[in-house]
């Protein structure tokens, strides 16, 4: 098979037969993709391996070498949203984002959205799953017969002091392995809204410690109470304990006794985004 019936493959198979989406995908115009087609300009190995490269093809697959292409990220995604019954009007509503911007990943022109985080948590998967498609679609393990839980830790750090900026691509860096009993007791009855990330600096030092991991209830994003949040900042995202002031507004306290605590209120609350809550934080030591 030539490179340019391989092409019309991928377009076909994977791009709703639409140009420029393939050509979206591959980072060039959509008139360099239709001199192909047409045979206006040959398929060159430099491009051909562009090709590869930007669709995580094997190398040579273009000339018919190595197995027929994996799914894609948008393919999996429209698999489980058949069957959870959701659409790309329910996925971008549970997500917070515009549905050209599912629409986007759906048709393979996204290919590492930067939300693919808050995807994973509407569709009830795992992340690594979700952007792989290696291992189990299940975010954790709830085994009857096992008295474990698994959940993932990810590569997202909340600070505890000046803010971290996040990796756009989310990542598995290991897992957490809990008691069944203990996860049911302290972390609520919704297992799989809850998240698991590291904590980074010292403001909330006594409570929080700089590497201990966190587990977030996801499920949360509004006050509910004096507890521990996850807010999001321009500069990343931070964990610190919330408290309803007398006038209505909201306290931003730092445990640690040096750092200084911020009231917000009136029309700043708006502005005060909750990603979660803090159900739980491990220390984890070294020997």
């Amino acid at each position: 098979m030539s490179r340019v019936s391989q092409i019309k493959f991928l377009i076909s198979e994977y791009f709703g037969g639409v140009q420029k989406n393939f050509a979206d995908a591959i980072g060039k115009k959509p008139a360099q993709v239709s001199h192909w087609i047409t045979g206006v300009k040959p398929v060159g190995d430099a491009v051909a391996s562009q090709i590869e490269t930007a669709l995580d093809l094997p190398r040579g697959w273009l000339d018919g070498k190595g197995e027929v292409i994996r799914e894609t990220l948008g393919n999996r995604i429209k698999t489980v949203m058949e069957e959870r019954g959701m659409n790309a009007n329910s996925l971008a509503q549970a997500v917070g984002v515009s549905r050209p911007a599912i629409a986007k990943i759906l048709e393979g022109q996204v290919r590492h959205p930067k939300y693919l985080f808050e995807i994973a948590e509407a569709l009830n998967v795992s992340v690594e799953w979700l952007k792989t498609g290696e291992g189990s679609s299940e975010n954790f393990s709830d085994d009857p017969s096992d008295d474990h839980i698994r959940f993932e830790r990810l590569d997202v750090v909340a600070a505890l002091g000046d803010g971290y900026i996040n990796n756009e691509v989310v990542e598995v860096v290991d897992f957490v392995h809990v008691d069944k009993a203990w996860a049911r007791e302290k972390l609520g009855g919704n297992l799989s809204r809850i998240q698991v990330i590291t904590a980074r600096g010292d403001s909330m030092q006594g409570t929080i410690e700089d590497g201990d991991v966190l587990f977030v209830d996801t499920s949360v994003h509004s006050f509910e109470g004096e507890g521990i949040y996850l807010l999001s900042f321009a500069d990343g995202l931070k964990a610190k304990r919330l408290q309803a002031s007398v006038g209505g507004g909201l306290l931003v306290i730092s445990d640690n006794p040096r750092y200084r605590t911020e009231t917000v209120e009136g029309g700043r609350l708006a502005d005060l985004t909750i990603c979660g809550r803090v159900r739980g934080a491990w220390h984890l030591s070294t020997l």
